[in-house]
């Protein structure tokens, strides 16, 4: 179901913050990286960002998933997953090539995920008011690390 590349982030990241994570709640971090630095993209998330983040797993899962993903639709977005997400932009230059990288390779056989991390992080970047010219720059630039 997952690649070896995010179980492998999965073992890495848990060991450093020595914290407990099932799989499929580390590929919820995972998936929505994307939509999460696409939120940071000026610099911090606000609150109507931080509502729509919420429903991540649910937009994710929108008619674009693999059968074998759509357990992430369950999957509520915690404080512990928001503990997680600032841990992240606080630490990006040691995360975010790893995050991408895994989630590149994940979604290496599926349009259909591709299709929906791209549909998921404009619809992060609408969620506030307009699309800032920092957002789409941060889209065109994960889209092509992520090749969408």
């Amino acid at each position: 179901m997952y690649s070896q590349k995010l179980l492998d982030l999965k073992n890495d990241y848990l060991a450093q913050r020595k914290i407990k994570m099932t799989e499929d709640q580390f590929a919820v971090l995972v998936y929505t990286f994307p939509s999460i630095l696409v939120a940071y993209a000026d610099g911090k998330i606000d609150r109507k960002e931080k509502s729509f983040m919420r429903e991540l797993p649910e937009v994710l899962t929108e008619g674009y998933m693999e059968d074998g993903i759509n357990v992430m639709a369950s999957a509520t977005l915690t404080k512990e997953y928001f503990t997680e997400v600032n841990y992240i932009l606080r630490h990006l230059d040691e995360w975010q090539s790893q995050f991408l990288d895994a989630l590149r390779e994940q979604l290496h056989n599926s349009l259909n995920e591709r299709n929906a991390i791209f549909e998921m992080m404009w619809r992060t970047a609408d969620s506030s008011q307009d699309i800032s010219e920092e957002e789409r720059l941060k889209i065109e630039e994960i889209s092509g690390t992520l090749g969408l």
